[in-house]
């Protein structure tokens, strides 16, 4: 089949959207499929990458509707192709493009990785247009989504007709390398540091994070921040600003950077306001790592019976649990090795492509099921 994604930003960077991508990408072609990927980036270019078709469209900016009409650009430049179906990252405001596909007698699918009416970035007004747009536009479609909340979320609120879920993964074969390098350059020392990986983004509450951190008794333990955010430069500084000498700031880093910081950290970070399976503690999990997390249901949906959990926005919850990891690491060693073998079982993306595979097919030939809600290990 040819399947086009619609959504990404740079697939090169580090997030969420693009990680997805790129990795299901990587095993479709395994699977003698043609993925195309439209990108919203700073320029315009074509790149083949390991056999995913890269269309980069310089992004016009305009507000809150800048990821809309991105998609709009990218669904006419595409429908020449004639795919086999289209898949769009969900950006709000679909209606202003999902009824072309239609048009031109080719099926589309969007994708829910997290709700955009949940982002602290936007103002309580916005969030709500965001909110009803889409009940009036998606209500009666077929949606994918990465959870098993975010389905139940789409269905209890008709937000969507059926909801299959499409889970996050890894392959192994991606981290397997590792060195020390990237330590050295940093002064980092193995074990010896908490990690943060991924966009500076609000909704992550990084500054929570660091406020926590700088007030909980670490002794000579570091927190690393690993990411950037170029749209929201003031947050980025904010953070800074609140930083001390033992907040290490790595700007975004991939490969055998990325798998090195993750490999040698004591524990993962990830205390958002909202995820929808978060990749980055499904790379945590593989790496044997126990993670920090706030107690939302799509960190909950990762992790299974391991993960230390805070109370989101809470400074005080955060420091103590800290201070707990690294006074009392040995009652929390067993999650390495749990954590390990969830992924296995769970979040490999060689399996993943095929219920994906399986699912878009199913739709194209009209042969839906009911909801597809995951195996019952959640």
């Amino acid at each position: 089949m040819l399947i086009v994604f619609i959504g990404s930003k740079d697939i090169n960077k580090l997030g969420g959207i693009e990680n997805y991508t790129y990795n299901l990408c990587l095993e479709l072609i395994k699977l003698g499929h043609t993925p195309i990927v439209y990108c919203a980036t700073d320029n315009n270019n074509y790149i083949n990458l390991k056999g995913i078709h890269i269309y980069n469209i310089k992004s016009i900016r305009f507000g809150f509707l800048t990821g809309a009409i991105n998609s709009l650009r990218a669904t006419l430049k595409c429908i020449k192709l004639h795919p086999d179906i289209i898949h769009y990252n969900f950006p709000p405001f679909n209606f202003i493009y999902s009824w072309i596909p239609k048009f031109f007698g080719i099926k589309s699918i969007f994708e829910y990785h997290s709700f955009v009416w949940d982002s602290p970035k936007y103002s309580k007004w916005r969030r709500k247009i965001f909110y009803y747009i889409t009940k009036l536009t998606t209500h009666h479609r077929l949606c994918l989504t990465v959870s098993a909340e975010k389905a139940n979320f789409l269905i209890s609120h008709k937000l969507a007709k059926e909801c299959k879920i499409i889970h996050p993964g890894i392959t192994p074969d991606n981290y397997s390398n590792s060195n020390l390098d990237i330590l050295r350059k940093f002064n980092l020392s193995k074990n010896k540091y908490f990690i943060f990986l991924g966009r500076l983004d609000r909704i992550k509450n990084i500054d929570i994070l660091i406020q926590a951190f700088n007030i909980a008794n670490t002794y000579d333990y570091k927190l690393v921040i690993c990411g950037s955010n170029d749209e929201d430069l003031n947050y980025v500084q904010r953070l800074k600003d609140l930083s001390t000498d033992k907040i290490i700031f790595t700007g975004p880093v991939y490969g055998v950077a990325k798998n090195s910081l993750l490999n040698y950290s004591l524990a993962l970070c990830l205390i958002s306001d909202s995820e929808g399976l978060p990749i980055v503690v499904i790379e945590a999990m593989y790496a044997k790592k126990i993670c920090l997390v706030s107690n939302i249901s799509g960190n909950r949906e990762a992790l299974g019976e391991s993960g230390i959990w805070v109370k989101v926005k809470n400074i005080e919850d955060t420091k103590n649990k800290i201070e707990n990891i690294i006074q009392n690491y040995d009652e929390f060693k067993w999650q390495e090795e749990y954590n390990f073998r969830r992924v296995n079982s769970y979040f490999l993306w060689q399996s993943i492509a095929v219920t994906y595979i399986n699912c878009i097919s199913s739709y194209i030939q009209g042969n839906n099921e009911s909801i597809c809600f995951p195996p019952e290990h959640h």
